[in-house]
């Protein structure tokens, strides 16, 4: 049986990279409200499953990354639609917090899954990514209180989207591998 070391195990991930522009991924972001924080994090996890056996399940990503906090939002609206929040206003009020609670609680545990995946693959430091994603957080709750003084620190998750990347490319880099056509070589 071969010992694979760390070094292959990175280069093989990389493999499935291609050097992205830092500016070309905030424009990606602008762009798509930032949506394309969560594909990126989707497609970057997709590709650490193949390489590491701790890597969170990336359906499990985009659900609670995505498909939760929606459905949540539309059932909300609904809800307040239909009169319920002035029929039961304290035990809505106690549902959606404990609610959206949760959902958060869920997306923080899998970026730190995710983190730790990452920097298991990469050796870098999963305090600045971890740091930079609950900064981010703090920016997503903003948007659900509709408190506008929060929304600044979603520039969490766009720097540590951007940052990663750059980790990445800077990998690329350092191992010579070099994408011509569609093969990649050494």
């Amino acid at each position: 049986m071969r010992h694979h070391s760390h070094k292959d195990k990175t280069e093989r991930f990389l493999i499935d990279f291609e050097e992205t522009s830092p500016t070309v991924m905030l424009g990606l972001m602008v762009i798509s409200l930032g949506l394309y924080s969560i594909i990126w994090i989707y497609i970057t996890n997709k590709q650490l499953e193949d390489h590491d056996k701790h890597a969170p399940e990336s359906s499990r990503g985009i659900s609670v990354m995505a498909i939760l906090p929606l459905i949540w939002f539309f059932l909300t609206s609904l809800i307040e639609n239909k009169l319920l929040t002035t029929s039961i206003p304290l035990l809505y009020t106690i549902l959606k917090i404990g609610v959206w609670g949760f959902i958060f609680f869920l997306i923080i545990k899998f970026l730190m899954d995710f983190v730790q995946s990452f920097t298991n693959i990469t050796k870098s430091q999963p305090f600045i990514w971890n740091s930079l994603n609950i900064i981010g957080i703090i920016g997503l709750l903003g948007l659900i209180l509709h408190k506008p003084y929060m929304y600044p620190f979603l520039i969490g998750i766009i720097f540590s989207v951007i940052g990663m990347q750059t980790e990445l490319n800077s990998l690329l880099k350092s191992h010579n591998i070099k994408k011509v056509g569609s093969n990649y070589y050494k």
